[in-house]
């Protein structure tokens, strides 16, 4: 094969390549529709982790949601003053009860937070309660996972 007869056939592949990416080809209604069923329905997920503060207001005020988000057994560790070292406890699921931060009257809420770990003390004014409540992000939900009691 000459060069002028390749030079013909590279000329000839070119135009085509360009005479078909130039076409305006539509989808047949068969193949739209197709692609409207492929694509209904389906939500974009978002990789957002639960805000905290909402978190923990519904996890104090809606009972069956305080259950949900413990993972059980909690650790449980209660500062005892005469040994001073705490002592460790696990509370299980069917001894948990469901408690309503928010009708404990003259209580301080202070909430310490980190990426994975936040902690919501809890004060009773003019006593000397004071108990952490952990919580852990876990697929970017919240959970209580140990109480530590430094109540005096």
């Amino acid at each position: 094969m000459n060069n002028i007869s390749l030079i013909k056939i590279v000329l000839l592949l070119l135009i085509t390549i360009n005479v078909l990416s130039n076409c305006n080809v539509s989808p047949s209604p068969k193949s739209h529709a197709q692609e409207m069923n492929i694509t209904e329905g389906i939500s974009v997920v978002k990789n957002e982790d639960e805000d905290f503060e909402i978190f923990i207001k519904d996890f104090f005020m809606r009972k069956n949601f305080q259950f949900d988000r413990i993972i059980f057994p909690v650790i449980n560790l209660i500062y005892d003053t005469d040994s001073e070292k705490f002592d460790s406890t696990q509370i299980l699921k069917r001894d948990w009860k469901y408690w309503n931060i928010y009708n404990t009257r003259k209580v301080l809420l202070k909430i310490i937070k980190n990426k994975n770990e936040s902690i919501l003390n809890a004060q009773v004014e003019e006593t000397g309660i004071s108990v952490n409540y952990v919580f852990t992000l876990k697929e970017g939900k919240w959970f209580l996972v140990k109480i530590v009691d430094e109540s005096t």
